[in-house]
């Protein structure tokens, strides 16, 4: 296969009962000959391999298979990564899907680009209510025009509501450059794709085409408190690679900084902390641990307790009308959130909502 404009990675384990959807998403003949799709069979044990290879058979010069041993998300994008031939690399979870018309209008202003890192717009759609969400970017963003990456302003909320893997295309070179070896055996790892090549990307492009379709309400999705306490090895191990590497590395004074703590604060160490609160070991342990590493740095501890107090105060709220729930996660909370962090600034805020307990 010849050379590409584009990479779509599409990482697949038992997926055969969606993996068709995201497939046929895919078969729009305007862009076949500039895009490749890698579909990475993680040993999976149902008919998805049967299915990517149905494809793949159809259409060979747009479809590759790779068939390996199961290893989770990151052995999938490492596999897809050592192959890749496209100039542009993003990701496809098999569970979602490209709009089709956005598709041919996202690979025709990828031909007109040459900047290092893409955010798009993206579609969410929540299938408990059947409702299609677009998360647009805002009128001030200055759209389809290739940016210094210094320049941008990362206040917009806009842009940081997009700062997903499901949002986020790189020039493969760029990735390769960035050393990016994602963790694998374990889940998260997507965190590492959005973080680690930023950090040496010198341009940006904000496309508002939100080519992107992301499925939530899916049973078995790998979000929420509940699932995150059950798989905390892997984010523990992902979590503390880029928290380390933040502290180690990340310069305040460059731009960049800014995306780079959001994406930290909001995606790494929000869900860490909230989690905390089930007070469950050995999770309470490990953000002990973490909470130790954030003290370091007086920057980073000021965002992670804005963020955290904001969401422990919010939950408060959420059941002011339910005295006897109110009493009960205020105490909670007043009992496992110990001697982090943000601890004072939650036990103050809590007592003024809350009164006298």
């Amino acid at each position: 296969m010849e050379n590409k404009l584009l990479t779509v990675v599409i990482p697949a384990y038992n997926s055969s009962s969606y993996l068709g959807k995201c497939l046929e998403s895919l078969l729009v003949e305007d862009v076949m000959n500039d895009v490749e799709i890698i579909i990475v069979n993680d040993g999976s044990t149902d008919e998805t391999l049967k299915i990517a290879e149905l494809f793949r058979d159809k259409y060979p010069e747009y479809f590759v298979v790779v068939n390996k041993e199961n290893g989770n998300y990151g052995s999938c994008m490492n596999a897809a990564l050592r192959i890749a031939k496209g100039k542009y690399f993003r990701t496809l979870d098999s569970d979602d899907w490209f709009s089709k018309t956005e598709y041919i209008e996202f690979v025709h202003d990828l031909s007109l680009t040459d900047a290092d890192m893409l955010m798009c717009e993206r579609y969410i759609y929540y299938s408990a209510v059947d409702k299609m969400v677009k998360c647009s970017f805002e009128s001030g963003v200055t759209k389809r025009k290739d940016l210094d990456i210094e320049s941008v302003d990362w206040t917009y909320n806009s842009i940081k509501n997009n700062i997903f893997v499901n949002s986020i295309c790189y020039k493969t070179d760029l990735i390769r450059k960035s050393g990016l070896q994602w963790t694998e055996k374990v889940f998260y790892s997507d965190n590492e794709y959005d973080y680690f090549p930023s950090k040496i990307a010198k341009t940006i492009r904000f496309v508002d085409i939100p080519v992107y379709v992301y499925w939530i309400g899916r049973e078995g999705q790998s979000v929420g408190p509940d699932t995150l306490l059950k798989n905390y090895r892997s984010f523990q191990l992902v979590g503390t690679k880029i928290l380390e590497d933040f502290l180690e590395t990340a310069d305040p004074k460059s731009n960049i900084y800014q995306y780079q703590k959001y994406l930290l604060v909001n995606h790494i160490l929000q869900p860490i902390y909230i989690a905390f609160l089930s007070g469950k070991e050995p999770y309470v342990t490990f953000v002990n641990s973490i909470d130790m590493k954030v003290r370091t740095n007086a920057l980073l501890m000021q965002e992670v307790e804005n963020v955290i107090s904001y969401s422990g105060i919010h939950f408060v709220r959420a059941c002011k009308k339910n005295d006897k729930l109110k009493i009960i996660l205020a105490k909670f909370m007043f009992k496992y959130i110990g001697n982090l962090s943000f601890a004072n600034n939650v036990k103050q805020q809590v007592k003024k909502i809350l009164g006298k307990l």
